[in-house]
């Protein structure tokens, strides 16, 4: 039977197993079913492998390469989470080191506040 191109005719998938033929009762695209059946006989004949196997290595490595996207994604997120984590406690550090030297210039805590206290009234004025 010659492959038609047409996208809208459907194939009946079959596998071979060491105990026969199994038919797939699901309609597959030709668009589809061709490339994949290409694909797994390709690997087959590749790696001296039954076609089921081969179609299970190809549809695991498809899942996998999907996981990996999907973390990479994710990471990508986390890094961005991370950076602008980093930006905010860039300034609390920053107020924390400046606080910590005018205590050990002997400045209290208090005369610290007040002193702050001053230049935000100072400020809105």
């Amino acid at each position: 039977m010659p492959i038609s191109t047409n996208d809208d005719e459907r194939v009946v998938g079959t596998a071979r197993y060491e105990d026969g033929v199994v038919t797939l009762r699901i309609p597959i695209p030709k668009s589809v079913y061709v490339p994949l059946d290409v694909a797994v006989n390709q690997i087959a004949k590749e790696y001296n492998l039954p076609p089921s196997v081969a179609a299970l290595r190809l549809f695991n490595e498809i899942r996998d390469y999907n996981k990996i996207g999907g973390l990479k994604r994710e990471l990508s997120k986390l890094c961005q989470q991370i950076f602008v984590i980093n930006g905010f406690c860039a300034n609390q550090n920053k107020a924390m080191t400046t606080l910590i030297k005018l205590q050990s210039y002997g400045l209290t805590e208090d005369q610290i506040l007040s002193y702050v206290n001053g230049l935000e009234k100072e400020s809105t004025h």
